[in-house]
């Protein structure tokens, strides 16, 4: 009887099954953004409220409103510009700047299809901002940790699967390669005698130890 033999194929999908692994902790801290009206909201009135009484006495056909901002990077004091990249929202419709209105620390720059808003350096040290700031790069963090942790885990496998020509040593050296295949595989590997099956002794980068313990952190989201 054959044995189970690492084809390109089986080799792709055991690597996407690794990458599927990790991709729920990515696509949680991908999507734990600040929330968008509460900051749309307070940034309106951390850069216009000075304005607000004078805004509401002009009839509203006079002043234009928006329902919704694009920001785009927060300047600060250091030098760093902390990419924001976030559509913020308003509860209701607020009255809303053509330009830069000098002294409020919003700045209008134009992409090639949209206005963006950016933070500029005289306002970046209001605790409002830092506050934003720290949930930026909190996020941020997250992301990267995720991303690190699957891209880790993923280079790993390949090397575990690319160090052998057939499943059975694979397995033997990394029990918990089997949770990556599927069940058409694990089905044929059931029915496959290789006597001679033999686990490399030793795959140079690779820390099995490490990678079963990111196989464990995986079943729990990758968190």
């Amino acid at each position: 009887m054959a044995t189970v033999r690492f084809s390109d194929r089986l080799r792709e999908e055991i690597v996407n099954s690794a990458k599927r692994k990790f991709q729920t902790a990515v696509e949680v801290a991908t999507n734990n953004k600040p929330d968008a009206t509460v900051w749309g909201d307070r940034l309106w009135l951390l850069f216009f409220s000075r304005y607000e009484d004078v805004l509401a006495s002009i009839p509203q056909q006079f002043v234009r409103r928006a329902s919704a901002f694009k920001l785009g990077v927060i300047h600060l004091a250091t030098g760093e510009e902390v990419t924001a990249e976030m559509d913020l929202k308003f509860t209701t419709e607020k009255p809303w700047p053509d330009a830069t209105v000098l002294g409020t620390g919003l700045i209008k720059t134009t992409n090639t299809w949209r206005d963006v808003w950016n933070i500029g350096l005289d306002m970046s040290g209001d605790p409002v901002v830092q506050e934003l700031v720290a949930l930026i790069k909190t996020r941020q963090a997250a992301i990267s940790e995720a991303v690190k942790r699957r891209d880790e885990f993923t280079a790993s496998v390949k090397q575990v699967i690319n160090a052998h020509a057939t499943l059975a040593p694979a397995l033997k050296m990394w029990p918990p390669l089997w949770d990556l295949l599927s069940e058409d595989v694990k089905n044929k590997h059931r029915e496959v005698t290789e006597r001679s099956a033999k686990a490399t002794v030793e795959i140079p980068g690779v820390d099995l130890n490490r990678l079963t313990a990111l196989a464990s952190l995986s079943k729990m989201g990758g968190a």
